[in-house]
């Protein structure tokens, strides 16, 4: 990629043999790929206007395929094994055969956390959440209900913190989603309106001034308009300090429409549906979620 002369993106001839071998792998003409690199639509008064991007758009175009084509590899990979174990036939539904994967995810406190740990963190506390319930919780009611002498024990319990985090209309990933598609996206915007939405869980989320000090080192002078932005997170394992400044940027990786147009150009049936999003849309008997 370079800039031209007006300051917009465009592909670098000196390399562009590497966009001709991803255009020729998915089955897409290059003008196509560089195209969707190099330029957005957008629709006013149900007009569609397309216009040159700028350089850094030219990278995030770049970025937001990259991890969308890799997200919809993975799905369609583990709607393809479910399909194969979900076989009902005559047989009791409760002992189909499935594949169950339980990722051990560590837990992330660094000196500056994102989006990334905050992630990671989440996973662990949604595990954790599982673990209290099937291996505490149900087994407690398997002894009362089996009269097995036993003194009842308090078993921590997440759910709210996982609402908080996952509500379809108030929780922090949908106000992060929405947040994104402001007509001027900015994290500072994002993070009020998560206070406003959910500053009543105050045992889990709190106010921060800035990430954790770290002894011995001296404080830097903020740049003019570097604006630190944030939260305090109460996890089940440890108290994070989250920078949210880069969240909007990088929560930016759905596939764009233009994206799944391009791909669904392509002369390859299998590029064309995981391309565009579609294949995990189209329901199927022979599906299940069995694996996530």
């Amino acid at each position: 990629m370079k800039e031209d002369d007006s300051g917009n993106a465009q592909c670098d001839p000196a390399n562009k043999i590497n966009l001709d071998l991803a255009a020729d792998l998915w089955g897409i003409s290059s003008d196509a790929l560089n195209e969707r690199l190099t330029t957005a639509s957008m629709e006013v008064m149900k007009k569609t206007i397309i216009k040159k991007v700028a350089p850094a758009k030219y990278n995030d175009n770049r970025d937001a395929i990259s991890k969308a084509l890799f997200e919809n590899s993975f799905l369609f990979v583990v709607e393809r094994i479910n399909g194969e174990l979900f076989h009902l036939g005559s047989g009791d539904v409760k002992k189909i055969m499935f594949i169950g994967v339980l990722d051990i995810f560590g837990f992330e406190n660094f000196i500056t956390n994102s989006i990334e740990q905050f992630c990671i963190n989440f996973t662990n506390e949604k595990i954790q959440g599982f673990f209290n319930y099937n291996i505490i919780a149900s087994e407690q009611e398997e002894y009362i209900k089996e009269s097995v002498l036993w003194k009842p024990m308090k078993v921590p319990d997440n759910s709210d913190f996982v609402e908080m985090i996952e509500h379809k209309k108030n929780g922090m990933f949908a106000l992060l989603d929405s947040a994104c598609k402001a007509p001027k996206p900015a994290p500072e915007n994002f993070v009020k309106e998560f206070f406003k939405k959910q500053g009543k869980m105050k045992q889990y989320l709190e106010k921060a001034k800035g990430p954790k000090k770290v002894k011995g080192q001296k404080k830097k002078k903020a740049k003019k308009g570097d604006k630190w932005i944030g939260f305090l997170i109460h996890h089940f394992c440890d108290d994070v300090i989250y920078t949210a400044n880069l969240y909007l940027e990088k929560n930016m990786d759905a596939i764009h429409p233009d994206t799944a147009k391009m791909f669904a150009k392509s002369k390859y049936p299998m590029v064309q549906m995981i391309g565009a999003g579609t294949h995990h849309k189209k329901k199927k008997k022979s599906t299940t979620a069995t694996l996530r």
